[in-house]
């Protein structure tokens, strides 16, 4: 039996991505999470037609092994700066928010960690295709970062 298949996509938030508003006035924080109305690529439509349910329909056989499922590892750098310059010590933050979705939905599934150690999850039970990951970290005040830039990988058996 195959296992799934591992792919490791680096995030790159320490120099690009700088994590995490500061406090004080006028520097531009985002005090909730970040909207993700387009952060990357547009979905395409999908290729197959909707069935017509009076349409009949062949019975899927019994023995007929499931799709096999892909795994993805996303990994990224512990940031050290926010965005508006300032020195971010590890103790101040709270966490990351990773966002994935296929490229041919229109939404995104969504994992928080609260661990500001971590720098790398693992997704696993994902179906084969072409995928979208963001990430974005938050301080201890609930203050996000803004998305990282959209990272697009083919997952493949």
């Amino acid at each position: 039996m195959n296992t799934p298949l591992k792919l490791i996509l680096a995030l790159g938030i320490a120099s690009t991505l700088v994590a995490c508003g500061g406090s004080g006035e006028g520097s531009g924080l985002i005090a909730e999470k970040p909207p993700v109305e387009n952060p990357g690529t547009q979905p395409t439509e999908p290729s197959d037609p909707i069935a017509d349910p009076t349409d009949p329909v062949d019975p899927v056989s019994p023995t007929e092994p499931s799709p096999q499922k892909v795994s993805a590892s996303v990994e990224w750098m512990i940031p050290t700066t926010r965005e508006n310059g300032a020195d971010l010590p590890l103790g101040e933050i709270g966490g990351y928010v990773i966002i994935y979705r296929r490229t041919d939905q229109l939404t995104y599934t969504e994992v928080e960690i609260n661990d500001q150690t971590i720098t790398e999850y693992v997704i696993e039970n994902l179906d084969a295709g072409e995928y979208e990951f963001l990430i974005t970290a938050y301080d201890t005040d609930n203050l996000f970062s803004s998305y990282s830039d959209p990272i697009i990988a083919q997952l493949t058996i």
